[in-house]
């Protein structure tokens, strides 16, 4: 399975992740089926903003609610590693959501993972 990611949408992502230093910054990505066409910012509500991410049910409810009205849906999210490289975690994998796409930005760039922390491939479109 290929992935479209605009670039524009991982520059932003890089910006956010830089941003939140030195928290982890999550969110989600929103499209049709293999195609990402944004990725919206959630603020990280975790105990842990250093080591972990979290993002409220209340705004997952809201953000599907939000999908559905303009006919899209939630892929998966995007979190970012601020002082390690962009790999699927074992705490990644713990709480993966089965259907979802995981997006990790990493001191190193960045990567997308499917739900078993296999790497997916990704086509960058401008």
């Amino acid at each position: 399975m290929a992935v479209i990611l605009p670039a524009r949408v991982l520059l932003d992502l890089k910006a956010r992740a830089d941003a939140q230093q030195p928290y982890e910054c999550c969110g989600l990505l929103v499209g049709t089926p293999g195609v990402v066409e944004q990725a919206w910012e959630f603020a990280n509500s975790s105990p842990d903003p250093v080591r972990r991410y979290e993002i409220s049910p209340a705004h997952l409810i809201s953000a599907q609610k939000r999908a559905r009205a303009a006919t899209r849906q939630i892929l998966g999210v995007y979190h970012s590693h601020p002082d390690s490289p962009a790999y699927f975690s074992p705490t990644d994998l713990a709480n993966a959501v089965p259907w979802f796409l995981y997006l990790i930005i990493g001191t190193d760039g960045w990567r997308l993972y499917d739900a078993h922390g296999h790497t997916v491939e990704a086509t960058v479109i401008e």
